[in-house]
């Protein structure tokens, strides 16, 4: 299972009918962990990745516990990971907190029936677009011609442990946010906890403001940067 993930760079996109190479090196481990560094690049060769990223995965078990590395793995000659730190919360939400409670049971959840890291950034996706106002936010970004991009991803790690007992009530979503760079890069620093208030993931995520005709930075409309820097809601 993923553990967490760092340096995520999503650089270019890839478009329908393109061949792409994806690849996956081990650059370290422990007992229990491996850090893999995996891009997504054109078949071709030529250009840069579409995507990078470096990954912690491990063996986790039905209740979320962390499990030793397979004797074969731990026979691989790798430089020591560094050892993890405790899963903490951001130390700032405001301005701009914005909430999402979802209901875990009523979405389509990983085939392991607990939250997966695609449940995670699935949910971060929605808090992100209540963040900037819902449909209507949606609505001023079109008519603006303004898209809003992802373009990294850092710090994000998944509790296992928390994830498996998420099935016993709703989870709440939460976005501080931070404009950047006069308006035209957005800082998300998200997080999804359980009902008893336990972190279960978190990550920082950088979004760009694009135009969408020249496909060149630009700043977010005033409507939005106003309403992403006023006090938070609940959606």
């Amino acid at each position: 299972m993923l553990l967490s993930a760092d340096g995520g760079r999503l650089a270019s996109p890839a478009v329908l009918g393109d061949t792409l190479h994806v690849s996956s090196s081990l650059v370290s481990r422990d007992t229990s962990r491996l850090l893999w560094r995996q891009t997504v690049a054109p078949a071709t060769g030529a250009g840069k990745p579409h995507a990078s990223c470096d990954v912690v995965s491990g063996f986790v078990d039905a209740g979320g516990v962390l499990q030793p590395l397979p004797s074969e793995l731990n026979l691989l000659e790798l430089p020591l990971l560094a050892p993890a730190l405790p899963l903490q919360p951001f130390a700032d939400h405001a301005p701009g907190s914005t909430v999402t409670v979802v209901l875990p049971w009523a979405e389509e959840l990983s085939a392991h029936g607990t939250p997966s890291e695609t449940d995670v950034l699935r949910w971060f996706e929605r808090n992100r677009t209540d963040a900037i106002g819902g449909g209507a936010g949606l609505a001023a970004l079109q008519a603006a011609g303004v898209l809003v991009v992802v373009t990294s991803i850092n710090a994000f790690h998944l509790c296992h442990k928390a994830a498996a007992e998420a099935h016993a009530g709703p989870l709440t979503v939460r976005s501080g946010v931070t404009l950047k760079r006069r308006g035209m890069f957005i800082l998300f620093r998200q997080e999804v906890h359980t009902h008893a208030g336990v972190l279960l993931a978190r990550a920082e995520i950088m979004c760009a403001c694009v135009d969408a005709a020249s496909m060149a930075l630009t700043a977010a409309p005033t409507v939005l940067m106003e309403r992403m820097q006023a006090p938070g809601h609940i959606a």
